[in-house]
């Protein structure tokens, strides 16, 4: 919707506000969610989310209006799916910024993932807390969202990317070398994830507009396949970083570090050898 309203120019600057925007969401949730368990029991966060999806659900089709003027109902037939989504793979532009988008994603489902067991069960923060420490870790996000869309109109989205990859692997690497050398305590691990927050939210809306800035007439699919692609990685990664386990921080940290290698990777060796699109 974005790639139809204001173009592949303008879609690095709405990505990055239109992302800061939705970072609200989990940085309030988590404090609702953790007064609803400690109120109510764990149930009543299922009841919420209930009645959330309910609205999210009317608003969809009592508010929303239609953003595509290229309608083509010849895209629904299977046959086409594939060739459209054989195109995309190949265009290395579109491969090398849904993998920096995905890996970027990663990162943070490692956090989502493994964050309550290290705040609540090693680092013995209340359930009621919580959030409040996932707020900090959104905040990052909204930072480096809000600068991306500042600097889209100096910077390409190629750029962008690797400016945010490089930040966020610095900052991987930091939270590492902190919690290896110094007791783990909540600020060893929040202070690091900060600016490697920061670096991600630079990243992921301008990773987006890359993918999808191409192709006007496929955008929808751009959009639906990069969105695969990041939830189907982040989801693997973060259940094997559930199997492993720790008492520790260290498994996240170092599962948080190496997507910031491979984020870094994305963009040194594909976004920046891509043709310009």
């Amino acid at each position: 919707m974005v790639r139809d309203l204001v173009g592949a120019n303008g879609a690095a600057r709405v990505f990055s506000y239109l992302s800061a925007a939705v970072a609200l969401a989990p940085a309030i949730a988590p404090i609702i969610g953790g007064f609803l368990t400690d109120a109510f029991g764990w149930r009543a966060c299922f009841a919420a989310l209930t009645l959330y999806g309910a609205g999210g659900l009317i608003a969809v089709f009592t508010v929303l209006r239609e953003t595509n003027n290229q309608r083509d109902m010849s895209a629904a037939n299977p046959l086409a799916w594939f060739r459209i989504y054989g195109a995309l793979v190949k265009h290395r532009g579109y491969f090398g910024y849904v993998l920096a988008a995905t890996f970027g994603y990663s990162g943070i489902f490692c956090f989502i993932s493994g964050s309550s067991f290290v705040f609540i069960d090693v680092l013995q923060v209340p359930a009621k807390c919580f959030g409040f420490c996932f707020g900090v870790f959104v905040i990052g996000y909204i930072i480096g969202a809000t600068s991306g869309g500042k600097l889209s109109k100096r910077l390409t989205a190629s750029q962008l990317v690797g400016l945010g990859s490089l930040i966020a692997l610095l900052s991987a690497l930091a939270l590492v070398a902190i919690n290896l050398i110094a007791p783990a305590s909540v600020w060893t691990v929040l202070a690091p994830l900060l600016p490697y927050m920061i670096g991600v939210g630079m990243t992921l809306p301008a990773a987006q507009a890359g993918a999808i800035g191409p192709f006007p007439r496929s955008a929808g699919a751009a959009s639906a396949l990069l969105g695969f692609v990041q939830m189907a990685v982040a989801a693997a990664i973060g259940a094997v970083l559930g199997v492993i386990g720790s008492p520790s921080p260290m498994p996240m940290t170092l599962m948080i570090a190496g997507t910031g290698v491979a984020q870094i990777a994305c963009y040194w060796f594909v976004i920046r050898k891509a043709p310009a699109a």
